[in-house]
């Protein structure tokens, strides 16, 4: 039998923002809850590792274009 657990995890949005005229979040994170399984929770922590790397670096480059 296996447990669900809630998990609570970082989601980082592949965006630029502009903040208070002068500064700007990029790749903006926001808190997300998740009901899960213990036995798998490990695998979702790697997928979400990897989904936010590659948002933070498509923030990034729109940062870099300045095509935000």
């Amino acid at each position: 039998m296996s447990v669900d657990t809630l998990y609570r995890f970082k989601k980082v949005r592949p965006v630029v923002e502009l903040f208070n005229d002068e500064l700007y979040y990029v790749g903006v994170q926001e808190i997300r809850d998740t009901i899960l399984k213990k036995k798998i929770i490990k695998k979702s922590q790697d997928l979400i590792y990897k989904e936010n790397k590659k948002n933070q670096e498509r923030a990034e480059e729109i940062f870099d274009k300045g095509d935000y």
